[in-house]
This record gives structure tokens, C-alpha cells and sequence, in this order.
């Protein structure tokens, strides 16, 4: 375990959070997390991910349920739309996100919008400096 991940179980365990992550995590669980990561919080650098947490130069991004804990604040899902903390919206419609900013558009494991790309790999989002939201 590395010294970012030691630290993320540390605040876990401190915090009395019930954390789980699977060795063989479900497709979907998988995709809606870097769906999240690339394309709704829009955090700057490499994020890795260990089930529901991802870990990055931008900090922790933990997930429960439909809930999202964030260095930003938390983020809701309900049904195809994301509440994000500062009030706005983040809408899904099939591949494309769209908020009052821009439309990100996923194609395989490349997301485009904004005039930036990001790109997963494996358990790996590695993105550009993207505005923040």
C-alpha cells in the first residue's frame, strides 16, 4: 500500500466510514466512477482508482452510493444528473455530459470537451488542466 492510500484508510478508519473495495469490481461500478472523475469533477493531474475512492494530485474522491465526497464538496447523482456543490448541474444524456459551461463527450475511454481530453486506462484517469468546477 502506498503512503497516499495509508493515508486515505487512516482518515477512513478515524472518520468510522465503512469502505469496500472489491478485488473484482462490477463493470458498471467501475465506469461510473471514472465517468465521474473525468467527466463531471474535472480534477487537474492522474487520479488511480481502488473501488469507490480515487486518489490524485487534487486529493481524495470517495464514493457512497449515489454520493461523491470530494476536496470541492459532495456531489449528488440523482437519476442522469449530477447536483454539484456549488448549486450547479451536470446532466448525462447517453455519452455526453453537459452543464452550463461545456459538453463532455465520451468515446470509449477518451472523454472530449472543453478543448481538452482525457483518457482512462485500466484503473488510471490521467487528465489535462481542466477549469474546475
Amino acid at each position: 500500500m502506498g503512503p497516499v492510500m495509508a493515508v486515505v484508510m487512516a482518515v477512513v478508519l478515524m472518520l468510522g466510514l465503512e469502505v469496500t473495495v472489491w478485488a473484482d469490481e462490477d463493470d458498471d461500478e467501475k465506469a461510473e466512477m471514472k465517468d465521474f472523475v473525468a467527466a463531471v469533477y474535472r480534477g487537474q493531474g492522474q487520479y488511480n482508482m481502488a473501488g469507490s475512492i480515487a486518489t490524485g494530485e487534487g486529493g481524495v474522491i470517495m464514493r457512497r452510493g449515489s454520493v461523491w465526497l470530494t476536496p470541492r464538496g459532495q456531489y449528488q447523482k440523482v437519476g442522469s444528473v449530477y447536483l454539484t456543490p456549488d448549486g450547479g448541474v451536470v446532466t448525462r444524456s447517453g455519452s455526453t455530459f453537459i452543464d452550463e459551461d461545456q459538453v463532455i463527450t465520451k468515446a470509449g475511454s477518451t472523454y472530449t470537451g472543453g478543448g481538452q481530453t482525457t483518457t482512462t486506462a485500466g484503473s488510471v484517469v490521467l487528465k489535462p488542466g481542466w477549469s474546475t468546477r
